[in-house]
């Protein structure tokens, strides 16, 4: 066995002759020796990995009962054992000892076959107490995991069933606006078509943008619609595919507003998530920027997407040139207790926010140094 390998003995005793008899007998022990209880302290503080110790309850100045005392009152050694040796065979001794911490003892002058056994007996509980502490604390940790993933588990259940609650409510009160909404927007076109030959301009753009609104209103009743769907499949997308698949839907308005979109990152990143929340983030972002832009007159409009790919996350960094964007106003637009409190709410940013927040991400706004709004959006992988 190598000596890194072998248990180390510390033996406290104030006669050098006793101490030579005991490291004789456990000469097959890495030993240590000590010839006051002061030394012994002294030892112990600068070798953390003694498994037993011998200690004499006769000594000078602190005795072994004061000796053992000292150790098991200190967190670091309490839980070496402690085999006292003494010439006294009293049994008022002998508990004395016990009721301080010791494991047992052993009577002066020493038969070597019985302090061998009784080392060997005590260094074998210790080491298998030990074992059986790693072994617990193994075992409660894998508990606590097990429990932490039946937690989780629970949550995704108890949510998935408020999503699914919440969903069949939307789908409701969707089903029962869809009538009254479609019917008015037949009449408000069919206004439109009766009145177009003498229409003036300021009643044509009132009808046009109450028709927008409804809309609007279709598509937000929609969104909601999605947003809530328990069923939908969680799979792996290239995220640059996605971009350009929901680019290439606003194309056309991007030409007409002359908007250049300026892309950054890896074309290879891929993100597990639903297909169509993902289309959803960046339609809501790229209407945010098409709104601004329209009531904006600046040249050379352009849209930032940037992409990085970290250990444990996927962040988009998604920025306008839009001077109209106000970082002030964007985190009011995010307040859902603005709702009913103020016109400025953007029920795509809320969506949006509703969105990330659903698949475990975060949306994050920061003030962008040149003037508007970052967004930065972060998905963690799964």
């Amino acid at each position: 066995m190598k000596n890194d390998d072998l248990q180390t003995i510390l033996i406290v005793d104030d006669d050098a002759k006793n101490l030579q008899i005991a490291m004789k007998i456990l000469k097959d022990y890495k030993v240590l020796f000590a010839q006051s209880g002061k030394k012994a302290l002294e030892l112990l503080d600068k070798n953390p990995n003694i498994d037993l110790i011998l200690l004499d309850v006769i000594m000078p100045v602190m005795n072994g009962y004061e000796t053992c005392k000292e150790i098991t009152n200190n967190e670091k050694y309490k839980n070496i054992p402690i085999i006292f040796s003494t010439v006294k065979d009293d049994e008022k001794d002998i508990i004395q000892g016990f009721e301080l911490g010791a494991v047992d003892y052993i009577v002066k002058p020493f038969y070597p076959e019985v302090l061998l056994k009784r080392v060997q007996l005590h260094l074998k509980l210790s080491r298998t107490t030990k074992q059986l502490k790693i072994l617990n604390n193994s075992l409660n940790e894998k508990v606590s995991e097990q429990i932490e993933e039946i937690r989780k588990k629970d949550e995704k259940i108890l949510q998935q069933e408020k999503l699914k609650d919440m969903n069949d409510l939307v789908g409701l009160i969707s089903n029962e606006l869809k009538k009254p909404i479609s019917n008015m927007k037949i009449y408000l076109q069919s206004m439109e078509l009766i009145s177009e030959s003498n229409m003036n301009d300021v009643f044509a753009k009132s009808l046009n943008k109450v028709l927008s609104e409804i809309n609007g209103v279709e598509e937000g009743l929609s969104d909601f619609s999605n947003l809530f769907q328990v069923d939908k499949k969680i799979a792996k997308h290239n995220l640059k595919v996605i971009i350009d698949s929901v680019l290439f839907k606003f194309r056309s308005e991007f030409d007409r507003q002359k908007i250049e979109i300026k892309f950054i990152g890896d074309n290879l990143i891929v993100v597990d998530m639903v297909e169509e929340d993902l289309k959803q983030i960046f339609s809501k972002l790229l209407l945010v920027s098409l709104n601004s832009f329209s009531k904006t007159t600046i040249d050379n409009k352009m849209i930032n997407i940037e992409i990085k790919d970290d250990e444990e996350k996927i962040s988009i960094l998604y920025f306008d040139n839009s001077t109209y964007s106000n970082f002030e106003n964007f985190k009011i637009y995010l307040d859902k207790n603005h709702l009913l409190k103020t016109k400025k709410f953007d029920i795509n940013l809320y969506i949006l926010k509703m969105i990330i927040e659903k698949s475990n991400g975060k949306l994050i706004l920061e003030e962008n140094k040149d003037g508007g709004v970052l967004f930065k959006v972060e998905l963690l992988k799964r």
